[in-house]
């Protein structure tokens, strides 16, 4: 297989598994009506509505046809009032927030990621380019910090938040 070709390869697995970890992390709730914030108003007015989830400003309901609905609540003081007084079961949970380990696994694997795209090429061309003394100190570097220095600090920062 010529260099032409296995350098296409590595780049198609590479974006493979990019797409793979942004669609792990992506949001996996059904596909929800979108709805407006008055016609939701109407529609608590009117008995057509069952049940309500808030979490933060995001409101999802689920009518009493059973059909499934979201919308957006600007910051109204008297809209849980209402949905009590017009029989709708009313749930209230925190806003999701992403934990700690999946926002610090989002922020620094772009960066691994360089400095593995890096060593990875700094190695190929090393005929070409001034390099390292010593480019198996580099394998060895990155290694170090792949698989050694940064598990430590995670986890040092992970008993920091217990």
């Amino acid at each position: 297989m010529n260099n032409v070709a296995r350098n296409i390869i590595v780049w198609l697995v590479i974006a493979l598994l990019m797409m793979a970890v942004f669609n792990q992390f992506g949001d996996r709730r059904a596909a929800q009506s979108q709805v407006e914030y008055s016609q939701f108003i109407d529609e608590v007015k009117a008995g057509r509505v069952a049940k309500v989830t808030i979490e933060g400003q995001v409101i999802r309901g689920m009518r009493t046809d059973q059909t499934p609905f979201t919308t957006y609540a600007p910051s109204d003081p008297w809209m849980v009032s209402d949905l009590l007084k017009s029989g709708v079961k009313v749930e209230a949970k925190p806003q999701e927030e992403p934990s700690f380990l999946v926002s610090l696994l989002v922020s620094w694997f772009p960066m691994l990621l360089l400095i593995g795209v890096w060593v990875y090429f700094t190695i190929r061309t090393s005929h070409k380019v001034i390099v390292f003394v010593n480019l198996r100190a580099v394998w060895t570097f990155y290694f170090f910090l792949m698989f050694h220095l940064f598990p430590f600090l995670l986890l040092r920062v992970c008993k920091q938040f217990r």
